[in-house]
Parts: C-alpha cells; structure tokens; sequence
C-alpha cells in the first residue's frame, strides 16, 4: 500500500455503497455464485477488501457509512438529483442484507442518516477528526470525497486489478486529478458528474476545468474575471452555464454538520463474533475468507 502509515488512534470510514456496488460490477463479467447458485460478488468483494484493510493497516477505530434509502436534501434541491440511475439489479439488492448481517457480527459500526449520504456522514466525522487532530482514513472511489483531503484527512482508492490500496494526500489529488482538494467542488461544478447527474456547465470537459483553475484557482474568480477568460466559446459556455454551475456546486459540496450523537472515538472497533461471522461465510461457500477471518 503507498502513501503513510496510520498513526494509533486513526479513524477509518468505509463508503459502504460504494463499495458493495464496485464490488458487485468487478465480476459482472464471471460473477460468483454460493452453493445455492446465487449471485455472492458483492459480498465477496466488499469483505475481501475490508480483510485487506484490516491486515494492511490494523485500524483501530472503523466505521461503515451508508446512504439513507429515502430521498436526501439534494433530492428536495434538484429533482433530477441522481434520476439517470437505474434501480439496483435484484441479485445485488439480496445480497445487501446479507452484507449487513456480517458487518455487524464482525463489530464494525454501522451508520445511517435520514435524508443525509454517506459522503455526509463521512464529511461530518473526518470535520470532528480534523478538529481534535485525529487522523482519518476514508475508503472509497467516489471523487467527491476528495475535497476532504488534508489536514490529515486522506482518501483510500480501492485497489484496481491486481494494484493495492493507494493512500491520497494533498498532492496525491493533484496528480490523479489535476486539481487540489480545495478545488474539487469548483471543478466538479464545472464538469458535473453523470453518475450523480449533476449537470454542471454544458461543453466544458475534464482538461478546460483543470485549465481554468490553474489559472484563476476557484469558480468565484473564473465568472467576477469572465471577460478574459478565453477562448471566446468557453467564455460562452461559461456566460450560459452560470446558474448550472452554481447549483452544481451547491450539490457536491458535503455537508460536515449532519447530527451524529457519537464522536469518532466511539467507532473503536469491537470484538467480533467469529462463529456468527465465520458460519456465514460458510454458507456462501466463501472458504478464503473464513480462513482469513481465522487468521
């Protein structure tokens, strides 16, 4: 794994949904199959990197975060708020329970908030972190969650293919993406963000969003400086995406004040069942991770 070593005490957050669901498409291909014949990939998935995590970096303090099932405040913002999205295949629903169940008997902390996502909850803890200078450590692939990043804050890529973790800090966004963490949100409300379906400015891609903060830093300067932005089709495409841009930002930018009655020192992790946990695995035919969960 690159990137810096956990100090004691770090807080890990997990971005469940994303993760189950990059789980779920990384075998869609040659998907797994239990002893009764159904679809197990996002379990498997999901725990083997969790295990991976667990063994890398020894954390003593992790929790689960999930979205609330039912619309959030952005929904109530922009309708449209992640309306491209097609429900969730059946196979991958079953296996959510199930997914559940076995968080919570290996004392992992599950969390959810109505009307709140993930990102949220995790922007809200890793705020909490940062003002008691606690380290955090946030799993996940989702490039919002990069405008988290610093001050101790860092973003865990999942593994890709046969690559491990990488840890991001500061400068590791910058490379992967050309911008800053504090730029995120004026980058993605330049570009938008199709899985979200957050429009951003019609016409203007990934390399003229980075071309345009590198040169006027934030979104604020770009339209008070619009006149000399060039050339004159972005400067266009700037003048009639002005609304689309603002509300575009408003809907990446976290939330860091979600109503959490617990504090990030009462995620330590807690002993886990590993009869329950174990006879679960078991029953999905997952014999690798009852062995790594014996290890």
């Amino acid at each position: 794994m690159s990137g810096p070593s956990p100090k004691p005490e770090s807080l890990h957050l997990v971005d469940g949904f994303s993760l189950i669901f990059r789980s779920y498409f990384a075998f869609i291909r040659r998907p797994l199959t239990g002893p009764n014949g159904e679809n197990t990939s996002a379990i498997f998935g999901f725990f083997r990197s969790l295990f991976q995590l667990l063994k890398l970096r020894q954390p003593s303090h992790l929790g689960v975060m999930m979205d609330s099932p039912g619309p959030t405040f952005r929904h109530a913002r922009y309708p449209a708020y992640k309306a491209n999205r097609d429900q969730a295949p059946q196979d991958l629903q079953a296996q959510i329970p199930r997914i559940f169940e076995l968080i919570d008997a290996l004392g992992f902390t599950r969390l959810e908030r109505e009307g709140f996502e993930a990102d949220d909850l995790i922007a809200t803890l890793a705020t909490r972190c940062r003002s008691e200078g606690r380290e955090c450590y946030v799993l996940s692939g989702d490039k919002d969650l990069l405008q988290l990043v610093g001050d101790g804050v860092y973003v865990i890529a999942p593994p890709k293919g046969t690559e491990g973790f990488s840890v991001l800090d500061r400068e590791g966004v910058h490379q992967a993406r050309g911008v800053y963490p504090e730029q995120i949100v004026d980058y993605l409300a330049l570009t938008g963000d199709s899985s979200d379906n957050v429009p951003g400015v019609p016409g203007i891609g990934e390399k003229t969003a980075v071309k345009l903060l590198a040169e006027y830093h934030d979104l604020d300067t770009i339209y008070r400086e619009l006149d000399s932005v060039s050339p004159a089709g972005v400067r266009a495409k700037l003048e009639a995406g002005r609304e689309s841009a603002a509300l575009s930002r408003e809907l990446v930018l976290l939330r860091t004040d979600v109503p959490l009655e617990l504090e990030p020192a009462s995620l330590r992790l807690r002993p886990p069942d590993l009869a329950a946990a174990g006879g679960l695995f078991a029953r999905q035919g997952m014999h690798t991770l009852v062995k790594e969960l014996e290890a």
